[in-house]
């Protein structure tokens, strides 16, 4: 079988005949015997199967051959997030400029930037999970710590578990993954008091003058002086109480006792 081109034909061959008749070359999907003529035009791309393999078509004009080939679905190229009826396990994703999209890949979590070409995401090897704005200060693959991408602002600092220890992070871009990191939050590093956690695991405290802090350090009261450089607290040597301002009258912690005298 043969395409025949406009213009004047002579058939003169007793073993050549017109198949199926004329049909108009404009036309988005033309079927003639086991051959498929499918357009796709600007703005648009397809999708078909090769023997149950799906492959993307292109803006322009496809010859698919039965059985092998198979014609799915059309769809606008300009959408940012593609998926066809006739093939499930394929996603495609356009990831703009200022974003990132997130996945897994062979069962591991990872991320991957902008581009101009979009990406072809296939299960069960990648799983597509969601496209994020970089612009975040705090990026989740999932509520379970798979994957944070934290970003620490000028003047603020991070708190995350590394191996059961607690860690500052400091300014910067940081790709945290469980079970080795455990991202808590972020903080304002001007705040007087940033905790960790409830029991005193890893404690930031600022003593701005006029106030005390109160510190329990190996089992013994201890008041903690005025400076600019904050105190780094942690268990199990150290335990934060409070602050407290210095004109309080009594100033108490166990054993230990401030007591102000007003005249």
């Amino acid at each position: 079988m043969e395409v025949l081109a406009p213009g004047r034909r002579r058939l003169w061959h007793p073993q050549r005949q017109m198949v199926g008749g004329l049909v108009d070359i404009t036309d988005e999907d033309i079927q003639v015997g086991n051959w498929r003529f499918i357009r796709i035009l600007p703005g648009e791309i397809g999708l078909a199967l090769k023997n149950g393999v799906p492959q993307i078509l292109e803006e322009g004009r496809h010859l698919l051959t039965l059985p092998d080939w198979r014609f799915c679905q059309k769809a606008q190229s300009t959408g940012f997030d593609l998926e066809f009826e006739g093939c499930s396990a394929l996603r495609i994703v356009r990831v703009r400029p200022g974003h990132l999209a997130l996945l897994f890949e062979n069962g591991r979590p990872t991320w991957l930037p902008a581009r101009t070409e979009p990406y072809e995401f296939m299960l069960p090897t990648q799983e597509f999970i969601t496209v994020a704005d970089m612009m975040q200060d705090v990026i989740r693959l999932d509520n379970e710590n798979t994957m944070d991408l934290v970003r620490v602002r000028p003047g603020c600092i991070g708190l995350a578990w590394q191996d059961a220890r607690p860690v500052i992070l400091t300014e910067g871009m940081y790709e945290l993954r469980a079970p080795m990191h455990q991202f808590v939050k972020l903080s304002s590093s001007m705040d007087p008091e940033i905790r960790l956690d409830a029991n005193n695991s890893l404690d930031i405290v600022r003593v701005l003058p006029g106030n005390v802090g109160l510190v329990w350090e190996e089992t013994q009261p201890r008041l903690l002086q005025a400076r600019t450089e904050p105190y780094i607290l942690k268990k199990p040597q150290q335990q934060f109480v409070r602050l407290v301002p210095l004109g309080e009258e009594h100033i108490h912690l166990s054993s230990l006792h401030i007591i102000t005298l007003k005249t």
